[in-house]
């Protein structure tokens, strides 16, 4: 027996994507499978997910894709005699937990999520009414382990809510979390389905339809060009294609270069738009401006998941051997602009290339291996529980252990293929060795 359902995702009154949730029931377990499609999302513009469970309810694995432009980010719980175990991987890293203890009956819940809701909805007793809690986990963070949550459910009023062209008499429930602001869930008086969620404080609202449609995306970040030329370019490191943006002023000369530097993750040449404006002020500055898209990414060749900081920073080079060559541009009078990880990379090549002449560190990553004292302060700030800083601790050290031990450059963990070499390097990465290296502004 298959039920199928489809909803509407709609965030601050704009229907932004679509998902379809399929219900299975089998000789001993019950599957339900979610496909999800957001057109506006930068990179991670698909999601698939999947929970089963036994007819008991009893969860025995949880997976969660979320993939599009060539990136594909993983997450996958298995529950063996009330011990989960998790592992997360997500372009080039990875985090894993084994034996994390749960109660009987745990759900899977996340609050944007329709496919979550089902399981737990099955089993609020309408009859009984009043408030009703689960026990749940949530994973709500690519590299942090799930954290325990307790789920409350209260029955508070029946109302019709229009559902395209139908009107269709629901029971509102309100939701409670810890920690977390109430939402509202609204579900069918006549068949017991999941009609609409609420969660007021992301401005955030699933709906269900009868009539699904898809979303489109919106044009690109646009900004008026005065004064420059861009330029779409494409230049090669070793048999790699890669692809890039220079923005040049539409007077005559060589003009100073600025390369743009991008942070850790599937980044394209834009930056979410951050490139975009800084290329536009500056070009129209004087300078020439350059971004590319990181090997896997957009319009560049490559794989992406096999990428190292060795890799891009290979790609960077070539990119600066590149650039040398075009007419209008400076090569010895260059400034580099590192965000995030770029911060370490802008570093680097500045401490070995005399043609660089300044840098602009903007807020600058850390050290892979997270330290007690920052996970302390993120609990504070996110009002982590004690226990969840513990197995947040835990998790950190597992993987970074695993990473340590590692002969091979992949993994299998939990039947998921993982990469260490880029965690393997990242681990004896030392950014502020490099800095002291620095002889420019």
């Amino acid at each position: 027996m298959v039920r199928i359902y489809h909803y509407i995702i709609n965030l601050d009154g704009y229907d932004i994507g679509g998902i379809r949730i399929d219900k299975f029931v089998t000789g001993d377990k019950l599957i339900y499978r979610s496909v999800s499609s957001i057109p506006f999302y930068p990179v991670l513009t698909d999601s698939k997910s999947k929970i089963v469970l036994d007819k008991g309810y009893n969860l025995e694995s949880y997976s969660k894709d979320n993939f599009g432009k060539g990136v594909n980010q993983r997450v996958y719980m298995e529950n063996t005699e009330n011990s989960i175990s998790f592992v997360a991987t997500f372009q080039s890293e990875f985090a894993l937990l084994n034996n994390i203890p749960i109660r009987k009956g745990t759900f899977i819940f996340e609050e944007d999520a329709p496919i979550t809701y089902l399981p737990i909805i099955e089993n609020y007793d309408f009859r009984r009414g009043r408030a009703q809690g689960f026990n749940a986990i949530s994973h709500f963070a690519t590299f942090l382990p799930p954290m325990k949550r307790y789920v409350t459910l209260t029955s508070v009023r029946d109302e019709y809510l229009k559902v395209d062209s139908r009107k269709i008499k629901t029971e509102c429930l309100l939701l409670k979390i810890k920690n977390y602001p109430q939402g509202m869930v609204w579900v069918s008086k006549s068949d017991r389905s999941l009609i609409a969620v609420e969660m007021p404080n992301r401005l955030l609202k699933i709906r269900r339809t009868f009539l699904p449609k898809g979303a489109s995306a919106a044009l690109e970040h646009q900004i008026q060009e005065e004064g420059y030329v861009t330029k779409d370019v494409n230049f090669k490191n070793k048999n790699i294609k890669l692809a890039g943006t220079l923005t040049v002023p539409k007077k005559d000369g060589k003009f100073p270069l600025v390369l743009l530097i991008w942070g850790s993750g599937a980044q394209d040449r834009r930056y979410q738009g951050l490139f975009t404006d800084i290329a536009d002020y500056l070009s129209k500055s004087g300078y020439c401006v350059f971004s590319f898209d990181k090997r896997g990414v957009g319009s560049s060749e490559g794989d992406f998941s096999g990428t190292t900081d060795g890799d891009e920073m290979e790609d960077l080079n070539a990119a600066l051997e590149f650039l040398a060559t075009q007419i209008q541009v400076d090569p010895k009078n260059t400034i580099i602009i590192g965000h995030s990880k770029g911060a370490f990379y802008a570093s680097l090549v500045a401490s070995k290339k005399d043609t660089v002449r300044g840098i602009i560190l903007m807020a600058p990553s850390g050290p892979i291996e997270i330290d007690a004292e920052n996970l302390k302060a993120m609990a504070s700030q996110l009002k982590w529980s004690e226990d969840y800083l513990k197995l947040t601790m835990k998790s950190n050290l597992e993987t970074m252990n695993r990473v340590k031990a590692a002969k091979n450059n992949w993994a299998s963990i939990l039947g998921k293929r993982a990469y260490l070499k880029r965690m393997k390097e990242e681990l004896d990465e030392k950014p502020m060795d490099v800095i002291k290296e620095v002889k420019v502004p």
